[in-house]
């Protein structure tokens, strides 16, 4: 009878783990899910484009010439925090992903409340901190199938709706869920439920012990490869646009790119470059 006994108290607590276990991993995959969803909107459209029209003209002016710079500096900023979180674990990727939100949900309360001031600082906010929140985010799920899966469909779905963003108009149209989410500013109830899911998800991590191969040195030549390839394409696409357009400096600005591309797969580590050459060729 007493082994009998030992055996029920054993059955309770492994099934103690596993229960959770399984809460894990759908909190794990609506937390990338909607992490990588607000992100990627937030630096595609990294601000209320419509309400902008309300304020002066020259800072709409400004924040729709920042906009590919701020973009530029959020997919910088992605690459070197997802560099650094690699280095720190996978635990401190879910912490840092929890603090990118909750700073993007005070910028959020913000602009609510100064709609038309400062619009294109919160914009680099915005974008930094999007980006921030996306390469952590994507260490915090590697290893994790469904996690992973929720994270590249909020993404790439994310992208889409984003890369539809109209410029603001007077007369409004179009369709109008593109225009709810891309154009007007995420509601403050998207971007709480996304920092408590990203703050669960790290309290539901569990320390692993470490491994002698364990690799944690930071990833130097893909975050210099992004630098380079982002910096180059921004800057010198930034200038054809502010200037007379002929064909010299168009073909000026496409060697600058691709002495950039070239640059950057050689940073890379095996045939990773190879990728990056195709996506800068078929661009």
């Amino acid at each position: 009878m007493g082994a009998t006994f030992a055996l029920a108290q054993q059955s309770r607590s492994d099934a103690v783990p596993f229960v959770v276990r399984r809460m894990a991993v759908r909190v794990e995959a609506l937390a990338a899910l909607l992490g990588a969803a607000v992100a990627c909107l937030l630096m595609m459209a990294p601000l209320n484009l419509g309400g902008s029209s309300e304020g002066a003209v020259w800072k709409t002016d400004l924040l729709v010439l920042d906009l590919p710079q701020a973009a530029a500096a959020g997919a910088a900023f992605a690459m070197v925090s997802a560099a650094l979180v690699v280095a720190l674990g996978q635990r401190t990727a879910w912490i840092v992903s929890c603090g990118s939100a909750i700073v993007l949900l005070a910028d959020g309360l913000s602009n609510r409340a100064a709609p038309t001031e400062n619009l294109a600082t919160a914009s680099y906010i915005d974008c930094i901190f999007s980006g921030v929140l996306l390469g952590a985010l994507a260490v915090a799920v590697h290893g994790k199938p469904i996690a992973t899966g929720a994270y590249l469909i909020g993404a790439l779905g994310a992208i889409e709706v984003g890369d539809q963003t109209p410029l603001p108009t007077s007369g409004g149209g179009g369709n109008p869920i593109i225009q709810w989410v891309s154009v007007g500013t995420l509601p403050a109830w998207l971007l709480v439920m996304t920092a408590l899911l990203l703050a669960v998800g790290g309290a539901l991590q569990h320390d692993e012990p470490a491994t002698e191969t364990e690799n944690t040195t930071l990833a130097i030549g893909p975050t210099l490869s992004v630098l380079v390839l982002v910096t180059a394409t921004t800057l010198s696409t930034g200038w054809l646009v502010r200037h007379a357009v002929t064909p010299a400096q168009i073909g000026v600005t496409a060697a600058i790119i691709i002495a950039a591309a070239m640059v950057a797969a050689l940073l890379l580590p095996g045939r990773d470059g190879t990728l990056v050459l195709l996506a800068v060729a078929a661009s």
